[in-house]
């Protein structure tokens, strides 16, 4: 039986939970997100080890970290950068773009996408009542920093949108 109280609904925003991959440095948010974008920047390649990573903006009031905050290493990137690791496992959780509104979380680490099959129809699940999903990209961002050529129909930004930035699309030559 299912506990009704628990369950999300219009007024109550799903919270998810995620960590790091030894599990201490533990996270929630909830609400809607700013946005799902695939990144290809120079941090998220080096963070991850991939060509690019998944990333989930958070308004900063509706991220909190869960844990000791002593298990939570901060590595200053720039003067307006950071990005936030696990002091025991080293494992790559979140960046900071410190001027603006949200955190960005790799989506990796929240507990729905850690499962050991994890079909797409499962973490791609609706909103409440909206139709935004919360893990379902919506654009590139940074592609000018590809290490490869993605064959997607998602718009591709050399950097950020606008206004965070220039709002460039890459165009196929």
């Amino acid at each position: 039986m299912t506990d009704q109280s628990t369950q999300p609904t219009t007024t109550t925003p799903k919270i998810r939970t995620g960590s790091c991959r030894c599990g201490k440095l533990t996270f929630s948010a909830h609400g809607p997100r700013f946005f799902s974008n695939y990144c290809h920047c120079h941090n998220c390649r080096k963070g991850t080890s991939a060509p690019f990573t998944l990333i989930i903006g958070i308004p900063d009031h509706q991220f909190k970290w869960t844990s000791d905050i002593s298990l939570r290493k901060t590595t200053v990137f720039t003067e307006n950068f950071e990005g936030y690791y696990c002091a025991e496992c080293g494992g790559y959780v979140a960046q900071k773009p410190l001027k603006a509104p949200f955190i960005s979380t790799l989506a990796c680490c929240y507990d729905e996408m850690k499962q050991a099959f994890c079909p797409l129809k499962d973490v791609i699940e609706k909103e409440g009542n909206t139709d935004e999903y919360f893990f379902k990209p919506e654009r590139h961002i940074n592609y000018e920093n590809r290490v490869c050529e993605v064959n997607d129909d998602l718009p591709k930004f050399m950097d950020f949108p606008q206004p965070r930035g220039s709002g460039k699309l890459y165009v196929k030559e």
